[in-house]
Protein backbone atom coordinates (compact mmCIF):
# COMPACT_ATOMS: atom_id res chain seq x y z
CA UNK A 1 0.00 0.00 0.00
CA UNK A 2 1.31 3.48 -0.88
CA UNK A 3 2.88 5.68 2.06
CA UNK A 4 4.70 8.15 1.28
CA UNK A 5 4.66 10.73 -2.48
CA UNK A 6 8.37 12.25 -3.30
CA UNK A 7 8.06 15.61 -5.11
CA UNK A 8 10.31 17.12 -7.48
CA UNK A 9 10.43 20.65 -8.01
CA UNK A 10 11.81 22.08 -10.90
CA UNK A 11 9.50 21.82 -14.02
CA UNK A 12 7.32 19.66 -11.82
CA UNK A 13 6.00 22.48 -9.08
CA UNK A 14 7.38 24.98 -10.65
CA UNK A 15 8.09 25.59 -14.47
CA UNK A 16 10.98 27.67 -15.96
CA UNK A 17 13.87 27.33 -18.11
CA UNK A 18 17.24 26.06 -16.45
CA UNK A 19 20.01 27.13 -18.36
CA UNK A 20 17.99 30.45 -18.51
CA UNK A 21 17.38 30.52 -14.57
CA UNK A 22 21.12 29.85 -14.34
CA UNK A 23 22.45 32.35 -16.49
CA UNK A 24 20.48 34.90 -14.42
CA UNK A 25 21.67 32.93 -11.29
CA UNK A 26 25.16 32.87 -11.16
CA UNK A 27 26.10 36.61 -11.96
CA UNK A 28 23.88 37.65 -8.76
CA UNK A 29 25.71 34.77 -6.22
CA UNK A 30 28.67 35.98 -8.12
CA UNK A 31 28.79 39.44 -6.43
CA UNK A 32 29.80 37.41 -2.97
CA UNK A 33 32.76 35.72 -4.69
CA UNK A 34 34.50 38.52 -7.34
CA UNK A 35 36.65 39.67 -5.18
CA UNK A 36 37.91 35.82 -5.18
CA UNK A 37 37.61 34.68 -8.47
CA UNK A 38 36.34 36.33 -11.91
CA UNK A 39 32.59 34.99 -13.08
CA UNK A 40 33.89 33.05 -15.77
CA UNK A 41 36.16 30.66 -13.80
CA UNK A 42 33.19 30.84 -10.78
CA UNK A 43 30.61 29.61 -13.43
CA UNK A 44 32.63 26.45 -14.73
CA UNK A 45 33.66 26.40 -11.08
CA UNK A 46 30.27 26.12 -9.61
CA UNK A 47 29.41 23.60 -12.22
CA UNK A 48 32.48 21.35 -11.52
CA UNK A 49 31.95 20.81 -8.23
CA UNK A 50 27.90 20.40 -8.24
CA UNK A 51 28.89 17.14 -10.82
CA UNK A 52 31.80 16.33 -7.73
CA UNK A 53 28.82 16.25 -5.71
CA UNK A 54 27.66 12.49 -7.93
CA UNK A 55 30.75 10.85 -6.84
CA UNK A 56 29.68 11.42 -3.23
CA UNK A 57 29.71 7.76 -1.83
CA UNK A 58 27.68 8.43 1.09
CA UNK A 59 30.80 9.16 3.89
CA UNK A 60 29.91 13.06 4.38
CA UNK A 61 27.01 15.16 3.30
CA UNK A 62 26.52 16.53 -0.14
CA UNK A 63 27.31 20.20 1.76
CA UNK A 64 30.70 18.95 2.71
CA UNK A 65 31.55 17.47 -0.44
CA UNK A 66 30.51 20.76 -2.94
CA UNK A 67 32.64 22.99 -0.39
CA UNK A 68 35.51 20.48 -0.26
CA UNK A 69 36.41 20.33 -4.26
CA UNK A 70 34.57 24.19 -4.14
CA UNK A 71 37.45 25.68 -1.94
CA UNK A 72 40.40 24.06 -4.42
CA UNK A 73 42.67 26.90 -4.94
CA UNK A 74 40.29 29.64 -3.28
CA UNK A 75 42.39 31.58 -0.39
CA UNK A 76 39.41 31.01 1.53
CA UNK A 77 38.22 28.60 4.36
CA UNK A 78 35.07 26.30 3.98
CA UNK A 79 33.42 27.76 6.63
CA UNK A 80 33.37 31.28 5.00
CA UNK A 81 32.74 30.16 1.83
CA UNK A 82 29.60 28.32 3.19
CA UNK A 83 28.87 31.76 4.90
CA UNK A 84 29.34 33.66 1.75
CA UNK A 85 26.67 30.92 -0.12
CA UNK A 86 23.96 31.31 2.66
CA UNK A 87 24.46 35.46 2.68
CA UNK A 88 23.19 35.25 -1.13
CA UNK A 89 20.93 32.95 -0.50
CA UNK A 90 19.22 35.00 2.73
CA UNK A 91 19.21 38.38 0.61
CA UNK A 92 19.59 37.91 -3.12
CA UNK A 93 17.92 34.68 -4.29
CA UNK A 94 14.26 35.51 -3.99
CA UNK A 95 14.23 37.76 -6.90
CA UNK A 96 14.15 35.23 -9.17
CA UNK A 97 11.25 34.09 -8.17
CA UNK A 98 10.13 36.04 -11.17
CA UNK A 99 11.36 33.22 -13.71
CA UNK A 100 9.35 30.62 -12.00
CA UNK A 101 5.76 30.04 -12.85
CA UNK A 102 3.73 28.08 -10.45
CA UNK A 103 1.26 24.99 -11.05
CA UNK A 104 -1.57 26.51 -10.29
CA UNK A 105 -3.31 23.41 -8.70
CA UNK A 106 -0.37 22.38 -6.47
CA UNK A 107 -1.94 23.84 -3.22
CA UNK A 108 -5.05 21.85 -3.30
CA UNK A 109 -3.11 18.56 -5.08
CA UNK A 110 -1.07 18.66 -1.67
CA UNK A 111 -3.68 19.08 0.71
CA UNK A 112 -5.87 16.30 -0.91
CA UNK A 113 -2.84 13.88 -0.49
CA UNK A 114 -2.13 15.45 3.04
CA UNK A 115 -5.74 14.41 3.44
CA UNK A 116 -4.94 10.58 2.72
CA UNK A 117 -2.69 10.27 5.46
CA UNK A 118 0.06 10.09 3.41
CA UNK A 119 3.78 11.31 3.89
CA UNK A 120 4.53 14.10 1.42
CA UNK A 121 8.85 14.66 0.70
CA UNK A 122 10.24 17.01 -1.41
CA UNK A 123 12.98 15.21 -3.07
CA UNK A 124 14.24 17.84 -5.64
CA UNK A 125 18.35 17.20 -6.46
CA UNK A 126 20.07 18.29 -2.98
CA UNK A 127 22.51 20.54 -4.75
CA UNK A 128 20.36 23.59 -2.57
CA UNK A 129 20.27 24.51 1.43
CA UNK A 130 17.35 23.83 3.00
CA UNK A 131 16.90 27.74 3.25
CA UNK A 132 16.62 27.39 -1.00
CA UNK A 133 14.60 24.37 -0.79
CA UNK A 134 11.78 26.12 1.18
CA UNK A 135 11.94 29.31 -1.12
CA UNK A 136 11.15 26.92 -4.23
CA UNK A 137 8.28 25.67 -2.54
CA UNK A 138 6.88 28.77 -1.60
CA UNK A 139 6.94 30.00 -4.94
CA UNK A 140 4.91 26.77 -6.20
CA UNK A 141 2.41 28.64 -3.30
CA UNK A 142 3.43 25.94 -0.55
CA UNK A 143 4.23 28.48 1.92
CA UNK A 144 3.92 27.40 5.26
CA UNK A 145 2.88 23.80 4.10
CA UNK A 146 4.42 20.82 6.42
CA UNK A 147 6.48 18.41 4.31
CA UNK A 148 7.11 15.34 6.37
CA UNK A 149 10.94 15.65 4.83
CA UNK A 150 12.65 18.38 2.50
CA UNK A 151 16.07 17.38 0.82
CA UNK A 152 18.87 19.47 0.77
CA UNK A 153 22.68 19.76 0.69
CA UNK A 154 23.46 19.44 4.56
CA UNK A 155 20.63 16.49 5.13
CA UNK A 156 22.02 14.27 1.90
CA UNK A 157 25.15 12.26 0.65
CA UNK A 158 23.82 11.29 -2.54
CA UNK A 159 22.43 13.04 -5.58
CA UNK A 160 19.89 12.42 -8.35
CA UNK A 161 19.80 9.93 -10.56
CA UNK A 162 21.93 7.80 -8.44
CA UNK A 163 19.62 5.26 -6.61
CA UNK A 164 20.89 5.73 -3.44
CA UNK A 165 19.79 9.08 -2.86
CA UNK A 166 16.33 7.49 -3.15
CA UNK A 167 17.04 5.37 -0.84
CA UNK A 168 18.43 7.42 1.39
CA UNK A 169 15.23 9.32 1.94
CA UNK A 170 13.43 6.58 2.01
CA UNK A 171 15.13 5.42 5.35
CA UNK A 172 14.99 8.99 6.10
CA UNK A 173 10.77 8.85 6.47
CA UNK A 174 11.19 5.35 7.66
CA UNK A 175 9.30 3.98 4.69
CA UNK A 176 10.27 1.07 2.33
CA UNK A 177 10.76 2.16 -1.01
CA UNK A 178 7.99 0.01 -2.91
CA UNK A 179 5.52 2.17 -0.45
CA UNK A 180 6.91 5.62 -2.52
CA UNK A 181 5.46 7.24 -5.44
CA UNK A 182 8.46 9.33 -6.80
CA UNK A 183 6.55 12.40 -9.14
CA UNK A 184 8.72 13.98 -11.26
CA UNK A 185 9.18 15.60 -14.83
CA UNK A 186 12.92 13.93 -15.41
CA UNK A 187 13.36 10.54 -17.10
CA UNK A 188 16.54 10.06 -15.83
CA UNK A 189 17.04 12.34 -12.45
CA UNK A 190 13.38 11.19 -11.23
CA UNK A 191 12.63 7.74 -12.77
CA UNK A 192 15.74 6.34 -12.03
CA UNK A 193 13.83 6.11 -8.42
CA UNK A 194 12.83 2.96 -9.99
CA UNK A 195 16.12 1.70 -9.66
CA UNK A 196 15.68 1.99 -5.80
CA UNK A 197 12.38 -0.06 -5.78
CA UNK A 198 10.03 2.97 -5.93
CA UNK A 199 7.08 3.75 -7.79
CA UNK A 200 7.13 6.91 -10.70
CA UNK A 201 4.82 9.32 -12.03
CA UNK A 202 6.18 11.33 -14.84
CA UNK A 203 5.25 14.46 -15.15
CA UNK A 204 4.36 16.08 -18.97
CA UNK A 205 3.21 19.36 -17.76
CA UNK A 206 6.06 21.30 -18.35
CA UNK A 207 6.81 19.48 -21.78
CA UNK A 208 3.27 20.38 -22.56
CA UNK A 209 3.52 24.32 -22.15
CA UNK A 210 7.27 24.47 -23.53
CA UNK A 211 8.53 25.23 -20.41
CA UNK A 212 10.81 21.98 -19.73
CA UNK A 213 14.35 22.97 -20.34
CA UNK A 214 16.41 20.11 -19.23
CA UNK A 215 20.14 21.19 -21.04
CA UNK A 216 21.41 22.17 -17.73
CA UNK A 217 20.24 18.77 -15.71
CA UNK A 218 21.73 17.29 -18.11
CA UNK A 219 25.43 18.73 -17.79
CA UNK A 220 25.17 18.40 -14.46
CA UNK A 221 24.71 14.77 -14.11
CA UNK A 222 27.79 14.76 -17.07
CA UNK A 223 25.61 12.17 -18.85
CA UNK A 224 25.38 9.92 -15.93
CA UNK A 225 22.11 7.53 -15.73
CA UNK A 226 19.99 6.68 -18.47
CA UNK A 227 16.34 6.88 -19.07
CA UNK A 228 14.03 4.85 -16.82
CA UNK A 229 9.99 4.34 -18.22
CA UNK A 230 7.83 5.48 -15.38
CA UNK A 231 5.18 3.56 -13.56
CA UNK A 232 2.70 6.26 -14.82
CA UNK A 233 2.61 9.63 -17.14
CA UNK A 234 0.73 12.44 -17.34
CA UNK A 235 -0.20 15.83 -15.36
CA UNK A 236 0.13 16.53 -12.31
CA UNK A 237 -3.53 16.96 -12.43
CA UNK A 238 -4.07 13.16 -13.03
CA UNK A 239 -1.69 12.67 -10.48
CA UNK A 240 -4.64 12.29 -7.70
CA UNK A 241 -5.98 9.18 -9.38
CA UNK A 242 -3.34 7.69 -9.83
CA UNK A 243 -2.32 7.81 -5.89
CA UNK A 244 -6.05 6.76 -5.27
CA UNK A 245 -5.64 3.72 -7.54
CA UNK A 246 -2.42 2.74 -4.87
CA UNK A 247 -3.62 3.11 -1.98
CA UNK A 248 -6.61 1.30 -2.43
CA UNK A 249 -4.24 -1.24 -4.21
CA UNK A 250 -5.54 -1.21 -7.34
CA UNK A 251 -2.63 0.08 -9.30
CA UNK A 252 0.98 -0.97 -10.23
CA UNK A 253 2.64 -3.06 -7.10
CA UNK A 254 6.16 -3.56 -6.55
CA UNK A 255 7.97 -6.36 -5.06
Amino acid sequence: MLKAVFFDIDNTLIYFDEEHFFRNYTPRLHRHFQDLIPLDRFVRKIIGSTQAMLANDGRMTNAEYFLKDFAKDLPVSVPELWTRFTEFYSTGFEPLRELAVPHPDVPKIMEQLRSMNLKLVAASNPVWPLLVQQKRLNWAGLDGFRFDFIAHIENTSFCKPRPEFYAEVCWAIGEAPGACLMVGNDSVNDMSAALAGLLTFKVQDGELNGRSALGLSRELRNDAGEPVQPDFTGGLGDLLSAVRSLVQNTGVQKS
